[in-house]
């Protein structure tokens, strides 16, 4: 790692209550980049990375010049920031960087706060994509809405997934979290509404009437019809408004992403006006999604299934999800949960389908220590092998394994991540 990417991952997040002004500040230095590009704003809980790819992926796929804003990254920083689906090259990483410091550090406002990993990495992003003239961005926020650094958008098309107990500074309530994100949603735009409990959705139709805007909400204005597992994934039918019926057949694993295709496929219908069903046939049956129930066969040794989900909800969707394989056989766990997760409810989730499990701390400074969390697994009859990192615990997952198994690395993107590079899989 050089010196400027590691002063880049020590920047800390400073005063939350000033990020979006410390950002206007920002942007106004660098030329208002944001500006110069249309946007489709995403947030929600779960599922906001593989929606905002598949947004983007469609919209290419409708000869659209697009960028993409995601994260977090799995294996390089560089994933963050696409064009066209490419990611930014090193260069233009490295030239914006600069670019972006050399603002960041006269608009630091009250206390002093320069500008943190995510900020700076969204200034450059929307920098980036201003000089390459990218028609229309696929942004995705940070956390939340309100306080998050892509908050300064304006955004005619927003995307709200599916909201549920996540980050604790957000809200301690489903409707609190809900509020705080529905904030990306523009005056007089438009949003796409995932699948919400009663309260969150609540929150979010007020927010939406109090900004004129105009609701496009799943089971009501969208619906996912026919649908049924296949081989390779699943197939269904996506209702999209104006009576629009487009059938999908989406290589993914999980009824989830049957929502998360939806979604996409009505924000694109939202902001061209029309989607075209072949264009959308195409994308998305080639469409892939790095750590979101992502399959990775190997000669002689067991399937590893690597999906990020590292909160009750996600890993519950992801339970589901491998119960809807017909002949799965045992499932071995290896999970690496951050410290300020709900690591015992994930656990939790995850245990009726699992066979043996072995827990390791996250690689970064957020990883906590798996020994604290055996008690949830051994309340399911499960008695979990402790490994030191990512990387023995697959050792110690594959001892376990039989061929025939699955073996699921899940809990944290950062630990998907780290057995991406275990796996030789390349960044994308």
């Amino acid at each position: 790692m050089t010196m400027e990417m590691a002063d880049l991952f020590s920047r800390r997040q400073g005063d939350r209550s000033e990020t979006v002004a410390r950002m206007g500040r920002l942007l106004a230095a660098l030329g208002q980049p944001q500006s110069h590009f249309a946007a489709i704003h995403v947030t929600g809980t779960n599922g906001k990375t593989t929606t905002a790819r598949m947004i983007e992926a469609l919209l290419r796929e409708h000869g659209v010049h697009t960028g993409a804003f995601i994260s977090p990254h799995l294996q390089d920083v560089r994933e963050r920031v696409l064009v066209d689906g490419e990611p930014i090259t090193e260069d233009d990483l490295y030239e914006w960087l600069s670019h972006v410091d050399i603002n960041g550090a006269a608009v630091a406002g009250p206390g002093g706060h320069t500008p943190s990993f995510f900020e700076t990495m969204t200034a450059l992003a929307f920098s980036h994509f201003a000089r390459e003239k990218v028609d229309v961005a696929v942004v995705e926020a940070g956390r939340g809405g309100l306080r998050d650094a892509t908050n300064v958008l304006h955004a005619p098309v927003a995307v709200l997934g599916p909201v549920a107990l996540d980050h604790p500074d957000l809200g301690s309530t489903t409707a609190e979290i809900a509020a705080d994100k529905a904030d990306i949603i523009a005056p007089e735009g438009t949003v796409v509404i995932g699948p919400q409990e009663d309260q969150a959705a609540a929150a979010i139709a007020a927010a939406a009437h109090n900004r004129r805007a105009r609701s496009l909400r799943h089971g009501v204005d969208l619906e996912v019809r026919d649908w049924q597992p296949t081989t390779t994934g699943q197939w269904f039918r996506a209702v999209l408004p104006g009576g629009v019926t487009i059938p999908v057949d989406l290589p993914l694993v999980g009824r989830h992403h049957a929502d998360n295709a939806l979604l996409a496929l009505a924000a694109v219908q939202a902001w061209r006006g029309e989607v075209d069903d072949e264009a959308a046939w195409r994308c998305l049956s080639k469409f892939t999604a790095p750590g979101r129930c992502e399959i990775v066969r190997r000669r002689g040794k067991a399937a590893v299934w690597l999906d990020g989900a590292h909160n009750p909800a996600a890993a519950s969707a992801l339970a589901t999800a491998l119960a809807e394989i017909p002949g799965t056989a045992r499932v071995i766990l290896v999970a690496g949960i951050a410290a300020d997760k709900d690591t015992d409810g994930v656990l939790a989730a995850l245990a009726p389908v699992t066979h043996r499990a072995v827990l390791a701390p996250v690689p970064n400074a957020r990883g906590g220590d798996p020994q604290r969390h055996r008690h949830t697994l051994a309340a399911h009859g499960i008695r979990p092998y402790l490994a030191a990192n990512a990387d023995e615990a697959l050792d110690m997952a594959d001892q376990l394994a039989r061929q025939r198994d699955v073996v699921l690395v899940t809990g944290s993107l950062y630990t998907v991540g780290a057995v991406r590079d275990r796996l030789g899989l390349v960044a994308q």
